[in-house]
């Protein structure tokens, strides 16, 4: 029944998953200890919200806009089931809004496919991962998969290259100029240190 009802992209069907990520969204809020609503909780958690609606849309276009997936709402749906299954990920932070970022960057991955502007592409590309690197610092490691997205679609060479490292360091490169005017070097060196965290 699940499939049948997931197999087409019908209007029914997008308002009904993103009504089950809503009533989760929620549901998990209230279901913390100590949260006690009033007006600029109430109006932080809506911002929150729309922020994660934003993404979750974000996503289902990447998915869709590429032809990932056949005609249907599969994808849409195993995201929201992701969410619901993390619901610290749907909480706003630092590491929430560098994917946001991340999900541009792949979705300029994706287009690298087609020649037109190809240039371009790559160095967006990398612009919106460096934004994502700048705000965690570990997403680097996803600079790998736009070389990979290089060579899979047969244009890599040394000048797709160089432009997706310039892409990539030009924001980290003008955060760095920014801590530099105003003398912030130790939030520079904060903001780019690589965490690893073996806590389970």
């Amino acid at each position: 029944m699940l499939s049948n009802f997931l197999s087409k992209t019908r209007p029914i069907n997008y308002v009904t998953i993103l009504l089950l990520l809503c009533i989760f969204f929620f549901l998990g809020v209230l279901a913390k200890e100590n949260t006690t609503l009033n007006f600029a909780v109430f109006g932080k958690l809506i911002l929150n919200f729309v922020a994660l609606f934003f993404m979750v849309l974000l996503s289902n276009f990447v998915v869709r806009k590429n032809s990932l997936t056949k005609d249907n709402s599969f994808s849409l749906f195993l995201v929201v089931v992701f969410f619901v299954m993390l619901p610290q990920a749907m909480q706003w932070s630092v590491l929430f809004l560098s994917n946001i970022f991340l999900l541009i960057s792949l979705r300029r991955v994706f287009s690298i496919k087609n020649n037109l502007r190809l240039s371009v592409k790559v160095f967006d590309a990398g612009f919106w991962l460096g934004i994502a690197v700048l705000l965690y610092s570990n997403l680097i490691v996803f600079w790998l998969v736009l070389v990979v997205g290089l060579m899979v679609y047969q244009k890599l060479n040394f000048k797709n290259l160089m432009i997706s490292i310039v892409g990539t360091f030009v924001p980290i490169f003008l955060f760095y100029a920014y801590c530099l005017t105003f003398d912030k070097l130790d939030l520079f060196i904060q903001q780019i240190d690589i965490k690893i965290d073996n806590s389970i």
